[in-house]
């Protein structure tokens, strides 16, 4: 792709990354029956907008089909990225949405605990916790795309690299939690995570976890995507 050095492309925009990695702080807040019809219109309006992203995706990643050369293997992998972050990303709208809804106590116990299972493996697939699981994780396909794109685009990734790596290493990201949920492994235990207080302000904070990291790799993908997407319409202007 070094030919590629000498077109002129569209100013893309910078981000301030560190800010989506802020530990977010719960205040106790419980939603009124009006904030929360309000906010649950907002979740169904942004989960459409995810979905009709991810037809555009698979579109894209249809039309590359085939291409065995570099540039399309790199922009395959760069759309795979982005489409297993929104596809993710309406894992936790969906999650959040009923567990608002939920109008019983054992519903709403029900839903914080499968939210977990997204929780930890969402972040287990973007990154990893270790070696093990960050050889097998997005993050690491996208490493192979990144020595190819332009050095500030190689800047950007090594200062996102950090910024996970430092996410991992910030929480267990409920381990403990997901193994119950997944395996059924300890009745006892299982019932007795399931019997912690419900705090509304603290499940909404620990989901923005999650999605607050998936937004700004969102925001570094769409900017690799647009440069891209440029290359592809100078080469057919050309």
């Amino acid at each position: 792709m070094n030919e590629t050095d000498t077109i002129e492309f569209a100013e893309i925009r910078n981000y301030r990354f560190e800010d989506y990695f802020q530990k977010y702080q719960h205040n106790e807040k419980v939603l009124s029956e009006e904030e929360r019809k309000d906010f649950i219109n907002v979740l169904d309006e942004v989960i459409h907008q995810y979905s009709d992203g991810q037809s555009m995706v698979i579109e894209h990643l249809d039309h590359c089909e085939g291409g065995g050369n570099k540039f399309n293997n790199a922009y395959r992998t760069v759309l795979s990225v982005y489409l297993f972050v929104i596809s993710t990303s309406i894992e936790c709208f969906i999650i959040i949405k009923y567990f608002l809804l939920a109008d019983t106590d054992i519903d709403k116990r029900f839903m914080r605990g499968k939210m977990k299972i997204i929780l930890n493996e969402g972040f287990k697939k973007l990154y990893g916790y270790e070696e093990k699981t960050y050889k097998k994780s997005e993050w690491m396909n996208l490493s192979q795309v990144i020595e190819y794109l332009p050095l500030s685009f190689q800047l950007e990734y090594k200062k996102l690299s950090y910024l996970l790596d430092k996410h991992s290493k910030s929480s267990n990201w409920w381990q403990k939690e997901r193994e119950l949920e997944t395996h059924f492994s300890d009745s006892v235990k299982l019932y007795e995570s399931r019997c912690e207080k419900i705090e509304e302000s603290k499940v909404m904070m620990e989901v923005m976890m999650l999605f607050s990291t998936l937004y700004a790799v969102q925001l570094f993908t769409t900017k690799l995507q647009t440069y891209f997407n440029e290359i592809i319409l100078q080469n057919y202007k050309n």
